[in-house]
């Protein structure tokens, strides 16, 4: 959350979309107002993540097993497809 809070204009965030309501909250109502975009997607297949990256994109934030849904996100695949 810290690095989230400390975001620049025009960052983004790739987020999943099954996602803690405060987390939601966070990145809906308080980081636009800092310049900061999100997005909301579904980050369970890996592929669909690595398709969605610009370069803009600086965080991939996902919660698994999800909440409220308890969606599993494969932590490795998403590793491979974000990290440089």
């Amino acid at each position: 959350v810290a690095r989230l809070a400390d975001g620049s204009i025009g960052e983004e965030v790739l987020c999943c979309d099954d996602v803690y309501g405060g987390m939601h909250r966070l990145l809906a109502q308080v980081l636009p107002r800092q310049g900061v975009k999100h997005r909301f997607i579904d980050c369970t297949d890996p592929q669909h993540v690595l398709a969605q990256l610009t370069p803009k994109t600086k965080i991939v934030h996902i919660e698994t097993p999800s909440n409220p849904l308890m969606r599993i996100c494969d932590l490795r695949g998403l590793s491979r497809v974000v990290r440089p």
